[in-house]
């Protein structure tokens, strides 16, 4: 009999729309039930897909003044967001607990996480406004070349997509014809692949930032978002770090373990499709410079 009432209330707490599905545990339980006095998050690392936000978070929440989520990426506001506040506030700490570090060590403490989608899910910026209407956004930017061929060998590899039988070529030639017609918003696929329908992610449009990135830029202030390069993240990581530190306005910190995180290995890029991007992408990416002021040289 006892063992029946626990498999009930532990199917109860995992169905319940207040509790995390994800790994039920007495912590998560203990969590979810302490929701009401934690904190939510401080910063966000919004990225795109395969640009290194799990490098980033990786770096970030080995800094004293910074307390890791329950992981990275939480999915609230795309995927979760009828859970509620109290769902979300459960991968934060408590309140208390805050309090207890900033008296230790004699410094503020603040919390992040880090998810890629909520750069292009729809709505998601005004959500974020909503609930947390100081936070900060740190957006990474990948040469967009890399970032659709490392994307395509990703979701090959997990067998998403349909990608087996197509090389990155000939994707490649097929998308960019597929979303000549103008009539055809490439968002409606993004939203299709999230739903788990069977379509291929449209990974050489997602690369088209600005199209997704100027919602946030019209939501937020300026100096609630800072954007960095991929580039710049793995040649000179601890100048980065530094420059994201500034920006959440913690002290430096110095690190010697910058492993790149999620690395895929793949043979090196088609000349002749690169050449192809390169021209795809040269229009857009002069677009989003002069929108951001700022030059990425992917050239």
């Amino acid at each position: 009999m006892g063992i029946l009432i626990k498999i009930k209330m532990k199917n109860w707490l995992i169905n319940h729309p207040k509790f995390n599905p994800y790994n039920f545990t007495i912590n998560s339980a203990y969590r979810n039930l302490t929701a009401k006095i934690r904190i939510l998050p401080d910063f966000l690392i919004i990225g795109y897909l395969k640009t290194g936000t799990t490098s980033l978070y990786d770096y970030l929440i080995k800094h004293p003044q910074i307390i890791a989520a329950t992981r990275k990426e939480i999915h609230f506001f795309d995927g979760y967001y009828y859970r509620g506040v109290d769902w979300y506030k459960a991968n934060f700490c408590t309140l208390f607990y805050k309090k207890f570090l900033e008296i230790k060590i004699k410094s503020k403490i603040i919390t992040g996480e880090a998810t890629p989608n909520y750069v292009y899910f729809p709505d998601t910026e005004n959500r974020i406004k909503k609930m947390l209407p100081d936070v900060k956004i740190i957006i990474i930017l990948r040469n967009p070349i890399d970032r659709a061929y490392s994307d395509y060998n990703y979701r090959k590899k997990l067998g998403r997509g349909n990608l087996e039988s197509i090389s990155f070529h000939d994707a490649v030639k097929e998308e960019i014809a597929k979303f000549a017609n103008p009539k055809k918003n490439f968002l409606d696929d993004l939203m299709d692949d999230y739903k788990g329908l069977d379509t291929r992610l449209p990974f050489v449009h997602l690369g088209i930032y600005l199209k997704t990135l100027k919602n946030w830029f019209e939501v937020f202030n300026k100096n609630q978002l800072f954007v960095i390069q991929t580039e710049e993240l793995e040649e000179c990581p601890q100048k980065v770090v530094d420059e994201v530190l500034n920006f959440l306005n913690l002290k430096p910190f110095r690190s010697s373990n910058f492993g790149k995180k999620n690395v895929g290995k793949y043979e090196e890029m088609n000349s002749e499709t690169r050449k192809i991007l390169f021209d795809f992408y040269k229009p857009y990416n002069e677009e989003l410079e002069n929108f951001l002021g700022k030059k990425f040289n992917w050239s």
